[in-house]
């Protein structure tokens, strides 16, 4: 195998985390001359890229007009983070904050704001001017990252452009080798593709900055996952559930749903009555949706499914049997290592440092009131809810939040900053709904936007704040939860569920 033979070391680009300044435009204009350089080459090359093109065309759902992209430089893990507004439902792209990374030259300045339009890199509609047979050898990196975010923005500007200013470390070499090594890459489902939001093309005809965002397969859409501990993905969605070979029973009346949910269906026994709003993407392992079908088809326009996702099923059982294992082997907090859950109320954490706390929740596991817990927006809250503290044996004693009862995150915090371990689960009705910015309803996003079609705002209940692994109790069963309601997500090998009159949810990401 050929190697790509590592670019002279140039002087690193100070200014390239961008203001839109006229210090940029002596550089564009030599990025200018050099992209002429390369025009014929990449009109002859475009039947080429079209062709690899094809090979993932449709694979994402985008919408087809504009709306609004905004970047901020404070994105651990990528390049930049890019808050998409105006995306309408029934997309694999939401209202949320995705991984950014440059895809124009490297002089072009960023628009922090800007209308955009989005395409698949592996699209043949993308307009003459930003095709590249580059693009499959992007999104290889993309799924293959080594490195810091700056080595990673460093091999995508190589491919693309087929320069850096910035240092061509042996990490960038690695990854531009791969990347050449693997030329008809093709994401599959739960891996990242890369979706250029489209400004004005490419220099030399247009000189602002047309960016990629990372959209994984399957609609996952956080940029970023809790701190302290692996989930393998599971936080992208709101439900996974590995077995239900008993029952798994979603039904109305619900006040609506909103995220992506993967079911191992070739061992579930689907199972649903009456109608309810639901937004998102139901994938199975099985060949059919079997009766969960009828979710969908009862959302036109805001559901849709996919079918034969073993893969992926498989890799969430993964993820989940892994995040249990090392949730498990986590040391606890000082000071947390039998706790109430009600004697967490009024904890505060803020102190600019992001911390990962470790609560050992072993009484009190029935909650009716609002416990306020404060803390950074990177911080983390892992809570172990088992009378006995003793994983070993299973987590005992069964969860139940009701009357409004919720943890309600204050200060930097969001729902996305809490994972709980637990074995059985419950919920009901009554009280009301903590108080805004906690999600109010099955909204758009995350729970702060525009009501899904045909959803309608929670009204108490008990509230499952953040990001739920479950096993069900000693029979691996879960208790049928009324008037549960999820913001965060819940993620479960419990053999038998039953969610029921009023339960609800919608899915939210930690704090980027």
């Amino acid at each position: 195998m050929s190697t790509w033979p590592p670019l002279p070391v140039g002087k690193p680009h100070e200014s390239v985390k961008f203001t839109q300044t006229a210090k940029f435009m002596g550089t564009y204009q030599l990025a200018r001359t050099i992209t002429r350089m390369r025009s014929l080459s990449l009109i002859l090359l475009a039947l080429a890229a079209a062709s690899l093109a094809s090979a993932a065309a449709g694979t994402l759902n985008l919408p087809a007009g504009q709306f609004t992209a905004s970047q901020s430089f404070v994105a651990p893990g990528s390049f930049f983070a890019t808050a998409l507004s105006g995306v309408g439902a029934g997309f694999d792209i939401t209202n949320a904050t995705y991984p950014g990374w440059c895809g124009d030259s490297q002089f072009a300045p960023v628009v922090v704001t800007q209308l955009v339009k989005a395409y698949s890199t592996y699209s043949a509609t993308l307009p003459a001017n930003a095709q590249n047979p580059a693009w499959p050898k992007v999104n290889h990196i993309l799924n293959n990252k080594i490195g810091t975010p700056d080595e990673i923005q460093a091999a995508i500007w190589i491919l693309l452009n087929g320069f850096t200013t910035f240092d061509v470390t042996p990490n960038v070499t690695a990854m531009v080798n791969a990347a050449n090594a693997n030329p008809g890459f093709v994401p599959g489902e739960g891996q990242t593709v890369a979706v250029l939001l489209y400004v004005d093309g490419f220099a030399p005809e247009g000189p602002v900055q047309d960016t990629i965002i990372e959209v994984p397969l399957g609609g996952a859409v956080c940029a970023t996952a809790p701190g302290g501990v692996e989930l393998g993905g599971l936080n992208n969605y709101l439900f996974f559930f590995a077995n239900g070979s008993t029952d798994a029973n979603w039904q109305g009346a619900s006040k609506g749903f909103v995220g992506n949910v993967v079911i191992n269906g070739v061992v579930a026994a689907e199972r649903t009555s009456g109608s309810f709003a639901y937004a998102g993407k139901i994938s199975t392992s099985d060949s059919t949706l079997g009766a969960w079908q009828s979710i969908v088809n009862n959302n036109p326009g805001q559901a849709s499914a996919s079918t034969g996702q073993s893969t992926l099923a498989a890799q969430m059982e993964t993820a989940l049997r892994n995040a249990f294992a090392q949730i498990n082997g986590l040391a606890v907090t000082p000071g947390f290592e039998s706790r109430s859950a009600v004697s967490l109320n009024g904890l505060n954490k803020q102190n600019g440092t992001a911390e990962t706390v470790v609560i050992n929740v072993t009484s009190g596991l029935s909650v009716n009131s609002q416990i306020e817990i404060c803390g950074d927006a990177r911080d983390t809250f892992i809570l172990r809810w088992d009378t006995d503290a003793n994983f070993a044996n299973g987590y005992q004693g069964q969860v139940k939040f009701q009357s409004g009862g919720a943890i309600v995150p204050k200060c930097g915090l969001k729902a996305g900053n809490f994972v709980h371990v637990a074995g059985d689960i419950n919920a009901s009705g009554g009280g009301g709904n903590p108080p805004l910015p906690y999600p109010q309803g099955p909204r758009l996003n995350e729970g702060l936007g525009s009501l899904i079609t045909n959803a309608s705002n929670f009204n108490g209940g008990g509230f499952f704040t953040g990001y739920w692994l479950t096993t069900g109790n000693s029979k691996g069963e879960t208790a049928p939860l009324s008037n549960g309601i999820f913001v965060g997500g819940w993620y479960s090998l419990t053999a038998k569920f039953s969610m029921t009159s009023g339960t609800s949810g919608v899915h939210v990401c930690p704090a980027p």
